[in-house]
């Protein structure tokens, strides 16, 4: 049997002992702390040999990628090491080898099993009543056991160990091999320029394959996900790659379908021909610059996620400011590592920029070489290229504002008229905090809602939607050909967020205020009148004639996430959407209609079910206290709230379904999994644990 076949089995032996030792905890009393000691070693190799399976199969993976797979590199330990380390039973049948992998799981199960032999009853009636009642394992053999599975457990985890340092190691030498690549002047003058932003910066004869991508502020163009793949697809393909052909054929077909806007493939054609270029290679660096400026950088970093995960050989630096939601994106990738940029190490880099400005902007390239150089002096050490018009330069100097943030206080103390300050304030806090770019006339719909409305109120909505802009000024930008409106950049809500100057301090936006704020716009919206029927028409159709309908559907959930406050009027409101369909009302209905089209769940799903999907604990709480069923079934997978919750890792959820009744062991119709297994499938460890601890992972199987 290979290792693999050996690592499943042992998992397997686990998994009985642990029933046996679960069966003995109920019935024995005095042998409480044995069972607890030899279930917590138990459960530590559980966990060892479950890292060992997935290394196997990321093992394999990479074997299967290449013509010929790497030999198995067995761990080394010395004699001193193994002396110290195992006492005197040794797991080796040879004092001068290292122990290999197998032998070593071999080993383990025969010591799984022989402390199984002696949990197991007896034959006969009365010799198996007797041992139930009774702890069948002395000290010393208790002991014994604890001993083998400690040493087996240690030998496992340092194996996964080594390996990582190895691998750390590897990556090291490539990456100063990379670096030295990269600034050997005759290899820089290979790269080849391409129509979007990005340069090939290593051949395909090489190693080692490099592609880069800058998402530019000033060029929107760089700022799409379907833009950066298809820049790094570029980069890293050539005519005589494999897929070349397949790429311009997607391309043609693509045409064909497009028949006003240049033809673009989408983002998942794209991810997907980036794995299987990257699966050619032996390594594939990818470099993303500024990835907070994107449209949508948690729609990119999800797609870079997915090629990481597909390719094993692709390496990802990305570059970002520090902003919560980017973060969490770049936690969940694996093996991550964080390098924090200080402001006086790029110090460097902004002079360089300015300086390219000075030279290359026509107008202020004719000033005087002292000029240019006082204002780079200026620039560089506070004002972070704010560039001035020739003509002022002089009184701009003198006058210009010592940081980004007295610029912004500047710019927001000029709003006099209490109507614009109150207009200027909601839209910075709509567009700070919208999950994704608002077009301008959902944020103008957006304006005209207040709560406890039933539809529009026309009076309220704006002449000119482009108003907005001009309220605003240069903190918002304009995209013509989406209809977007955003900050103007990131820094805009850097500054709302923290503490505006004296005389901006009206303008202060809070988190969890703009969220509830946001949510309840939502809530309110799709609680209108036109919602509360029954909607025949597609999906498609309702959106476009209703400009908010397609963000509040989508996002009002994601919202509700972030508020922990549901006083009134949101409560109210989110209690008259969910309770609906009760009083004959079709809202919540449409809802889902909208949110799963071509479906049947907005007749099936029952608002606890998505209350539990999205985590909405406070929202679970209330409908359970108007008593609705824990146990329905629903969603496309026909699973129980609490499976559902399970599967989304929401521990609170799961613990407060649990408590008011609901079934963890209640399969789903479609796969015929339970809570518990979901939990395990999807690794949500802590939801694990806490089934473990409430007695339910042996019943399950896990």
């Amino acid at each position: 049997m290979d290792v693999s076949g050996l690592v499943v089995t042992g998992l397997a032996t686990c998994f009985e002992v642990a029933s046996l030792l679960y069966s003995y905890g109920k019935q024995v009393k005095g042998a409480r702390r044995d069972i607890q000691n030899l279930s917590n070693e138990l459960f530590g190799l559980i966990g060892a040999l479950e890292h060992l399976k997935i290394q196997q199969e990321h093992n394999a993976a990479q074997d299967a990628e290449s013509s010929q797979p790497p030999p198995y590199q067995e761990m080394e330990i010395d004699d001193n090491t193994s002396k110290t380390n195992y006492g005197k039973e040794s797991i080796s049948d040879s004092n001068t080898q290292p122990p290999n992998m197998a032998s070593v799981l071999k080993q383990t199960i025969e010591f799984l099993r022989e402390l199984q032999q002696s949990l197991l009853e007896p034959k006969g009636r009365l010799n198996a009543a007797i041992h139930l009642m009774k702890w069948p394992l002395r000290e010393s053999e208790v002991q014994r056991h604890l001993d083998r599975l400690e040493r087996v457990k240690t030998y496992l985890v340092l194996s996964l160990v080594t390996d990582e340092v190895d691998q750390s190691r590897k990556m090291a030498n490539e990456i100063h091999a990379l670096r030295t690549l990269v600034q050997d002047t005759s290899f820089k003058q290979q790269a080849i320029d391409l129509p979007a932003i990005g340069e090939l910066l290593a051949t395909h004869e090489g190693l080692y394959d490099f592609a880069y991508f800058y998402c530019s502020f000033s060029q929107d163009e760089s700022l799409h996900t379907h833009n950066v793949l298809g820049s790094i697809l570029a980069q890293i393909c050539t005519q005589s790659d494999p897929l070349y052909g397949e790429i311009r054929a997607k391309h043609a077909t693509a045409s064909k379908k497009s028949s006003s806007k240049p033809a673009k493939l989408d983002v998942d054609d794209l991810v997907d021909l980036i794995i299987r270029q990257a699966r050619y290679r032996q390594r594939l660096h990818l470099v993303i610059d500024g990835i907070n400026e994107c449209s949508d950088p948690y729609n990119l970093l999800q797609a870079l996620e997915k090629i990481l995960i597909s390719a094993s050989g692709v390496q990802l630096l990305i570059s970002s400011i520090n902003e919560k939601g980017i973060e969490k994106c770049v936690n969940h990738m694996p093996k991550t590592y964080e390098v924090t940029i200080l402001p006086k190490n790029i110090r460097h880099d902004v002079s360089l920029l300015v300086y390219s400005a000075l030279e290359n902007h026509p107008r202020l390239r004719a000033l005087p070489q002292d000029l240019k150089s006082d204002i780079s002096v200026k620039l560089t050490n506070g004002a972070e290229g704010m560039l001035r018009t020739p003509g002022a330069v002089q009184k701009a100097l003198a006058s210009l504002p010592p940081t980004l943030d007295k610029t912004y206080e500047n710019i927001l103390g000029r709003i006099d008229e209490e109507e614009d300050r109150m207009l200027t304030r909601q839209i910075l806090e709509l567009l700070a905090f919208s999950l994704r770019p608002l077009r301008l006339s959902e944020v103008c719909v957006m304006l005209q809602i207040t709560p406890g409305m039933h539809a529009l109120d026309e009076s309220k909505s704006l002449t000119q939607p482009k108003d907005i802009l001009d309220i605003c000024g240069s903190l918002l930008k304009y995209n013509e050909k989406l209809g977007t409106v955003t900050l103007a950049h990131h820094s805009v809500k850097m500054y709302l967020t923290s503490n505006p100057g004296k005389k901006a301090s009206f303008f202060k936006i809070s988190a969890q205020e703009a969220h509830r704020t946001i949510a309840m716009l939502c809530l309110t919206y799709l609680s209108f009148g036109a919602f509360n029927r029954e909607r025949q028409e597609p999906s498609s159709l309702l959106c476009e004639w209703y400009p908010f309908l397609d963000y509040a559907t989508f996002y009002w959930a994601l919202h509700m996430q972030e508020v922990t406050d549901l006083s009134e009027p949101l409560w109210g409101t989110l209690r008259s959407f969910l309770l609906s369909s009760d009083d004959g009302r079709q809202n919540f209905n449409n809802w889902v209609t909208v949110l799963v089209p071509d479906s049947t769940l907005a007749k099936t799903t029952t608002p606890l079910y998505y209350a539990a999907s999205y985590g909405l604990t406070t929202v679970v709480k209330f409908l359970l206290s108007v008593g609705v069923d824990t146990e329905v079934h629903g969603g496309r997978g026909g699973a129980t709230p609490i499976n559902i919750a399970a599967y989304r890792g929401h521990l609170d959820v799961v613990k407060l379904l649990h408590k008011h009744g609901a079934d963890p062991l209640k399969p789903d119709l479609s796969s015929g999994l339970n809570a518990m297994q979901w939990a395990y499938y999807q690794r949500a460890l802590e939801v694990v644990d806490y089934f473990r601890n409430e007695n339910y992972c042996i019943k399950t199987g896990i």
